[in-house]
């Protein structure tokens, strides 16, 4: 991650304004628990963007700031009803703010929809990796669950 991180931040030396670095740096920044530095790099992109992010929403969420991450939430189930917003995406958020059974609601239908990022399984899903439902999700997908969650969890 060290490497990912040195290589953001020569892109954003070089392009401050490079719009896709920002959410990347800051996705790492949220899994070393550097949440605060995290924010701030969200907020500066959704700045550029004024998009509602999944990034943001479960920043917001593991900070303990529940009401903006819902609001955030919202707004991106808002825009999926309008257009296309991965369901993967909504489904990460509804992990963060620990309400499972949405976040597998959303899963599915990723699936239906056959979304493309479903399958690289985000680190966000790990909470769901304990419940019963994930294997089957897992096998939904033709992935064989022992790969992703292990031996004791995929049965």
């Amino acid at each position: 991650m060290d490497d990912a991180v040195a290589a953001a931040k020569r892109t954003l030396t070089l392009d401050p304004n490079y719009n896709y670095v920002g959410p990347t740096l800051a996705r790492i920044y949220r899994e070393q628990g550097k949440l605060e530095d995290a924010l701030a790099l969200y907020l500066k992109a959704q700045q550029g963007t004024h998009e509602p992010d999944a990034g943001l929403a479960i920043t917001y969420a593991r900070l303990g700031r529940i009401t903006e991450a819902q609001r955030m939430l919202q707004q991106l189930i808002d825009k999926a009803n309008r257009g296309y917003v991965a369901g993967e995406q909504i489904a990460c958020v509804f992990v963060a703010l620990d309400n499972h059974d949405e976040a597998f609601r959303w899963l599915n239908r990723a699936v239906d929809e056959h979304s493309g990022n479903v399958i690289t399984i985000h680190r966000e899903l790990r909470p769901l990796y304990s419940d019963s439902r994930f294997p089957l999700l897992l096998r939904r997908m033709g992935i064989d669950p022992t790969k992703v969650v292990g031996q004791q969890t995929a049965k």
